[in-house]
């Protein structure tokens, strides 16, 4: 038994042994396929390592220039937000201006239609104060003329009845009046 063990042990070796030098051939043979192939990786992995490095630079500029930007803007903000009080009192002063030329503006409108309305109503009243003094003049004296003929038409009628034959009995009530105007221009 002894025997069998051995012979099954050197069996065992014989195997392992050829075994592991197929074994080493297919490594050796895989390492030579990976011999040719890694220079063509590297090779890959080199340019995309320059792209990747292009692309890291221009974002790294754009990082500079928005990191510059904003520490300005931060400054522009900082600038207003530490002075919130004078921008108010500027923005009130400028409303306030506007509306006192708004409120001036409308009060001289006012006062001017006011002055003109005024003006107007004089102008209507001193023209209506004369109209009324003329026609005022006007009727007086169409009074008197009425007055006039209807007392001159019942002298008339007397005159007829007491001197038909004595005198010259018709004269004219235009004519008297004619007379009487004449006289009333001469002893104003």
């Amino acid at each position: 038994m002894m025997r069998r063990l051995i012979v099954g042990t050197a069996a065992l070796t014989l195997v392992f042994g050829l075994s592991g030098c197929q074994k080493q051939r297919e490594m050796e043979v895989q390492l030579q396929n990976l011999e040719a192939s890694v220079p063509k990786q590297f090779g890959l992995l080199k340019q995309q390592n320059e792209f990747v490095n292009r692309k890291l630079n221009k974002l790294n500029d754009k990082i500079e220039e928005l990191t510059e930007r904003n520490i300005e803007l931060s400054d522009e903000l900082a600038t207003y937000a530490n002075r919130p009080d004078e921008v108010k009192v500027e923005i009130i002063n400028e409303v306030n201006t506007r509306f006192g030329a708004i409120a001036k503006a409308q009060t001289d409108f006012q006062a001017k239609i006011t002055q003109e309305i005024e003006d107007n109503n004089k102008a209507i009243e001193e023209q209506l104060t004369t109209k009324f003094t003329e026609m005022d003049k006007l009727l007086t004296h169409h009074t008197t003329f009425v007055n006039f003929v209807a007392a001159e038409q019942d002298s008339l009628n007397r005159e007829i009845a007491t001197r038909i034959d004595d005198r010259p009995w018709y004269q004219s009530i235009i004519g008297k009046w004619d007379d009487r105007e004449r006289q009333a221009q001469e002893n104003p």
